[in-house]
C-alpha cells in the first residue's frame, strides 16, 4: 500500500478541512483494515476493499472526528474568567494489511466553517478563535472573551492589551499585561484553547485605571513576552467603545462554529410576545380553566452592524447552546425565530430574532427597580 493523500503527520486541522486518506495498490492484496482513534479511544472499526483502480479512499474524517470536539465550554456561568480549556484531541488512524500496519497522527480542532485555502495551523497561530475578525463595538457594562489555540510548542503565554482614552483633551495611550496563560513546551502534542476575559471594566482594573476613564479603544494581542511587542504572536483584536446610552440591551453567551465562548450583545428594539394555550371545561356548572400552556417569547433587533459584524452574527443564530446575560444572573435561552438578510450596500445593516427561556416555566418573577432612580444610586449625591 502506498499513500497519495493523507493528512499530514503531527499538522493542526480544523475538522471542516481534514483531507480525504487515499491508498493506492502496490502488492497484492485482498483489502485493507482501517482503525480511527480520538484521544486514544476507537471510534471507527471497518475492513475496506479495493476498488477496479486499485484505490481505496476514506472520506469525511471531519464529520466522524467532529463528534468527539468537545471543549467543555459552557454557557451557564454569569462570570466569565481566564480559564484553559480540554486541549485539542490527538487523532490517529492505522491500516492494516496482512501482517504490515501503518499509523498516522494529526490533531484536529473544530471550526463549522470552510476557511478556503488557508493553512489552518497557520492561521490559529496569528488569530483569535473568533469569526469576528478585526473589531468588535463594546461598552462598559458588556462581558467579552477571547479565546486562543496554544500550540504544544508555546511557552507559557500573556495577553496583552493597549487602551486609547482621553484625560483632560489629551490622548493617551497605556499598555499592559492582563493575564498569563498556558504551559511550558511539551512534547505530547498537546495544544490547549484559552478562553481569556477582554471585557473593558475587566481592562481597566488590570491597568489601574478608573471606570469613569473616557475610554476610545482598545487592542489585546498574545505576546510570548510580557508586556511587549517584540514577542507578538497574533493579529491586534481591536474593541471600539460605544458609550451610546440605550434604553435597554440583551447580550448573549453562545458557542461559537470554534466551540468556544463569545458574546453578542443587541441594542435595538426588544418586544415581548405572551401566550397562553387552553384547555376549557364544565367544572360544578362552571366554565373553567382545566389546564394551559404559558409561553413568553421575546424578540430583539440587533441594532445597527457592520458588514462583518452581519456575518459574524450568523454564529449566533446557528449555535446550539445560548444563554440570556445580565449582571448578575443567566438563562439559557433556545432562539426560535430568525429574520436575516445580508448586504453588501453601504448602509448599516440589522437584523431580528426571536428566542424563549430553554426551561419549559416562562412564568417567572422579575424583579424592578423601586422610583426612578436604580438601587445602586447614590443617595447622599448633592
Amino acid at each position: 500500500m502506498q499513500y497519495s493523500q493523507r493528512p499530514a503527520e503531527w499538522q493542526l486541522y480544523f475538522h471542516n478541512s481534514i483531507p480525504d486518506i487515499i491508498c493506492n495498490k502496490d502488492v497484492a492484496s485482498e483489502g485493507l483494515s482501517f482503525a480511527l482513534k480520538v484521544r486514544g479511544v476507537v471510534v471507527l472499526d471497518e475492513h475496506y476493499t479495493w476498488d477496479t483502480n486499485g484505490i481505496i479512499q476514506v472520506r469525511n474524517l471531519g464529520e466522524i472526528i467532529e463528534k468527539f470536539l468537545d471543549t467543555t465550554a459552557t454557557v451557564d456561568k454569569v462570570e466569565v474568567v481566564s480559564y484553559l480549556l480540554k486541549g485539542t484531541p490527538i487523532i490517529e488512524f492505522k491500516f492494516t494489511e496482512a501482517a504490515t500496519v501503518y499509523v498516522g497522527n494529526f490533531i484536529a480542532c473544530k471550526c463549522d466553517v470552510d476557511l478556503g485555502n488557508l493553512n489552518d495551523s497557520s492561521w490559529a497561530a496569528r488569530n483569535f478563535l473568533t469569526r469576528c475578525l478585526g473589531t468588535k463595538k463594546t461598552a462598559l457594562d458588556r462581558k467579552e472573551t477571547v479565546s486562543y489555540l496554544q500550540k504544544d510548542t508555546d511557552n507559557f503565554l500573556y495577553l496583552v492589551a493597549k487602551i486609547t482614552f482621553l484625560d483632560n483633551g489629551v490622548i493617551i495611550e497605556q499598555q499592559g499585561n492582563l493575564t498569563m496563560f498556558g504551559h511550558a513546551p511539551n512534547t505530547t502534542h498537546s495544544h490547549l484553547i484559552a478562553t481569556l476575559n477582554t471585557s473593558l471594566i475587566s481592562v481597566l482594573k488590570q491597568l489601574g485605571l478608573p471606570n469613569t476613564t473616557e475610554v476610545l479603544n482598545y487592542q489585546v494581542w498574545v505576546s510570548a513576552t510580557s508586556n511587549g511587542e517584540s514577542g507578538t504572536l497574533c493579529n491586534a483584536y481591536t474593541y471600539l467603545v460605544d458609550s451610546t446610552p440605550y434604553r435597554e440591551t440583551a447580550s448573549f453567551l453562545f458557542l461559537n462554529a470554534f466551540g468556544t465562548l463569545e458574546t453578542f450583545t443587541a441594542t435595538g428594539l426588544k418586544t415581548t410576545e405572551k401566550t397562553a394555550e387552553y384547555n376549557l371545561g364544565n367544572i360544578d356548572n362552571h366554565y373553567r380553566k382545566l389546564t394551559q400552556d404559558f409561553k413568553s417569547e421575546q424578540t430583539c433587533n440587533s441594532g445597527f452592524l457592520t458588514e462583518n459584524e452581519m456575518e459574524w452574527a450568523d454564529d449566533l443564530v446557528k449555535s446550539y447552546s445560548v444563554a440570556l446575560m445580565s449582571s448578575n444572573s443567566i438563562a439559557q435561552v433556545t432562539l426560535t425565530k430568525v429574520s436575516k438578510t445580508d448586504t453588501e450596500a453601504n448602509v448599516l445593516q440589522s437584523f431580528t430574532f426571536s428566542y424563549q427561556l430553554a426551561k419549559n416555566k416562562n412564568f417567572i418573577f422579575m424583579s424592578k427597580h423601586v422610583g426612578i432612580f436604580e438601587a445602586v444610586f447614590d443617595n447622599t449625591f448633592q
